[in-house]
């Protein structure tokens, strides 16, 4: 066999060889991402956090840093959503929808 075959075929699978090395890599982090998104106990139209209607790949990744606790808003369980980093509030929803409700306001009093 000729030395330049040889040297083809060693280059192929070198080639071979790290296009699947950079695929299984690819693979293993964006399976690494997916798990964090569904583990955040988010549902996809709760992750729309800039409330325009679509969720974005972006918003996905953000829902890893967003804690839900449940309040309730005149009477109505609700699940209120913040920032894990220094708790400002995102959003509070009740039944699907978007209300205004900030439970660090403060209250009047009668």
């Amino acid at each position: 066999m000729p030395i330049y075959a040889q040297q083809t075929r060693k280059a192929g699978f070198g080639k071979i060889l790290w296009f699947t090395l950079g695929l299984t890599i690819g693979v293993v982090i964006t399976l690494f991402f997916a798990n964090l998104v569904l583990r955040s106990g988010h549902t996809y139209a709760e992750m729309d956090w800039n409330g325009d209607g679509d969720t974005s790949l972006d918003e996905m990744l953000h829902s890893v840093d967003v804690g839900v606790r449940s309040v309730e808003v005149s009477g109505c369980p609700c699940r209120f959503f913040f920032e894990y980093k220094d708790g400002r509030p995102i959003k509070t929803m009740c039944d699907g929808k978007v209300v205004d409700f900030d439970p660090y306001a403060p209250t009047v009093g009668p």
